[in-house]
């Protein structure tokens, strides 16, 4: 017989962070940039950790930026569990690179690292479809 049972699936959040700063004519991508005394990807993050902090957080850094992420995300999260990865030549390659780093099935969110503004409200209206795990 058929049930209605909702499977409990893992919850996984890509942050795409692979841009380069070329737009902005910054040296810095504008995902470290700090505002409000922090960097824009911490702000980022910190929105997916209050909304749910059962998800597990991929970030996509770029390759030529990959230790000043990697130090900056440890320096504000230094209990960490994320998973990092490098970008990739284009955004499709960025999120593909961080899809890669999924081992089992769950539901996928992917997010520009730098649309920090995205509020909880709207993290929750996509997560509530969904039980956590």
């Amino acid at each position: 017989t058929r049930t209605n049972a909702i499977r409990i699936m893992k919850k996984y959040v890509v942050l795409v962070a692979g841009g380069s700063g070329n737009r902005m004519k910054s040296v810095l991508p504008k995902q470290f940039i700090s505002i409000l005394n922090k960097p824009v990807i911490c702000h980022t993050i910190e929105r997916f950790l209050e909304a749910d902090e059962d998800f597990r957080i991929i970030i996509v850094l770029p390759n030529e930026h990959y230790e000043t992420g990697t130090n900056i995300i440890n320096t504000h999260f230094p209990d960490n569990k994320f998973l990092i990865t490098t970008g990739g030549a284009s955004r499709f390659d960025s999120v593909r690179n961080g899809l890669d780093m999924i081992k089992e099935e769950g539901v996928v969110l992917v997010h520009d690292a730098v649309r920090c503004l995205v509020t909880t409200d709207v993290i929750n209206g996509l997560n509530e479809k969904y039980p956590s795990k």
